[in-house]
Formats: structure tokens, C-alpha cells, sequence
């Protein structure tokens, strides 16, 4: 009997072995098991494994996320702007949650931007307590983008990120907050160009574009007015 538990104790753990094998590791030294590789494609996009570093990665370990559901929500392509000469983008609003929830937001572009200049991409918290506020990354052909320094609030974040007119233009940026409260976020476009000072001329509320940015100045008649997604963290 001891011979036999051993024997398939064993085996336990040899397959446990094999599960967390590194499956991809990015120039960091970071190195992912497939399962949180795949997790992060969901999450994100596949490709932003090269982003993170290793606490990015063990925080989603210690929440043990991998092993969460991953509830989604999105705008439909050719999002409701005031002028239709640019083309569509779809924005995506992602969550898995345990203790704490990490909360991802993504502009992903179906064409390419004729106007080049500041976005603004952000959330609005009604009763959220947030964590933390993880980088902006802007990628597309020839465009790799990193910010750190988001404007801030007690009710809402915001990035103004430099685009470029090249195609597969992606902007994402995420956070983690406690499970309580309801986010609003939003990505909105210039459709004239704009200093990054005068981009982030907003105030967070619900009356403002997609329910996130009250723009002021020159920023209320550049940007596009898209539409925004929200969620409830409680649920």
C-alpha cells in the first residue's frame, strides 16, 4: 500500500512539474508557464508578455488569477465618433478577479489613424479603492511606447499617449483595485493635434466623454467623444 501512494504520489508530482514548465520566457528573464502565458494573451494580447516584469507576473501568481474567469466586455468596430473620416477601433474592458481584481483596458485599431497626436485612455471609480495603476504601452509597426506617470485622482486615472499613423496600433494599460465600486473607462481620440499639456485638461465624471473624461479648453472639441464600458467589481 505505502509502495502504491508512493508510486502515484509520484506521478502527482511529475505532472505538476511538467505543468509549470516554462513555456516562454521574454528579455527580462521572466518565464511563463503556458497556462499563465496564455492567460496573459487573454487578458491583454499576446505578445504583451515582453511588457512585464517579474513582479508583474507574481502578482498574478499570488492572486492566483490564472485560475480565475475572465469576464469581458467590448465596443462594436467603428466606434460612434463625430467624424467618420477616421476608421474603427474596438476597445475592450477585461477583469479576473480573487482577492483583488486586475482590471484591463485595450484600444485595438482595425485600420490605421490619420491623425497623429495625444490620446487619452482611463477609467472613472465610483466606490473603488485601487492597489495599484500599471504602465500605458503604445505598440503598432515601428512603435513601441511606455508611460508611467498616469494623472491621477481619487475618482479616476488617465494616460495622454503619443500615437502614430501606423497599422496595428494597440494601447492598453491596466490596475488593480479591491472588489467593491463600479469602473467606467474609456480610450478617446484626437482628431486634431494636441500638446500633451492640453490633453490632460480633464476633470473625471460620469458627464464626461465615454463617462470618464470632462474635457475643458482646448481638449473639448479635439477629442471624439467614443462611446465608454464599465463594471461592476462587486459581481
Amino acid at each position: 500500500m505505502k509502495k502504491a501512494l508512493l508510486i502515484t504520489f509520484g506521478v502527482l508530482f511529475s505532472l505538476s512539474l511538467v505543468n509549470a514548465e516554462t513555456y516562454y520566457t521574454n528579455d527580462k528573464n521572466v518565464e511563463f508557464s503556458k497556462d499563465e502565458y496564455d492567460f496573459i494573451s487573454n487578458m491583454y494580447y499576446e505578445g504583451y508578455q515582453n511588457y512585464m516584469n517579474q513582479s508583474d507576473l507574481d502578482k498574478i501568481r499570488e492572486l492566483d488569477l490564472v485560475n480565475q474567469p475572465i469576464e469581458k466586455v467590448s465596443t462594436p468596430d467603428t466606434m460612434p465618433i463625430l467624424n467618420s473620416y477616421e476608421k474603427g477601433r474596438y476597445f475592450y474592458l477585461d477583469k479576473a478577479c480573487n482577492t483583488e481584481c486586475l482590471v484591463v483596458l485595450t484600444a485595438k485599431w482595425t485600420g490605421t489613424p490619420t491623425v497623429a497626436s495625444y490620446d487619452v485612455i482611463g477609467a472613472r471609480f465610483d466606490g473603488v479603492t485601487t492597489t495599484s495603476i500599471g504602465a500605458a504601452v503604445v505598440t503598432g509597426d515601428n512603435l513601441d511606447g511606455n508611460y508611467i506617470t498616469p494623472k491621477k485622482s481619487s475618482n479616476g486615472f488617465g494616460y495622454s499617449v503619443k500615437i502614430a499613423s501606423v497599422r496595428n496600433l494597440m494601447v492598453t494599460t491596466s490596475f488593480y483595485a479591491k472588489k467593491t465600486g463600479s469602473v467606467y473607462a474609456t480610450y478617446q481620440h484626437a482628431m486634431n493635434t494636441i500638446t500633451e499639456a492640453n490633453s490632460k485638461n480633464y476633470t473625471f465624471s460620469l458627464g464626461g466623454f465615454g463617462g470618464v473624461f470632462l474635457f475643458a479648453g482646448k481638449a473639448f472639441d479635439t477629442y471624439d467623444r467614443a462611446t465608454g464600458l464599465d463594471f461592476n467589481l462587486n459581481s
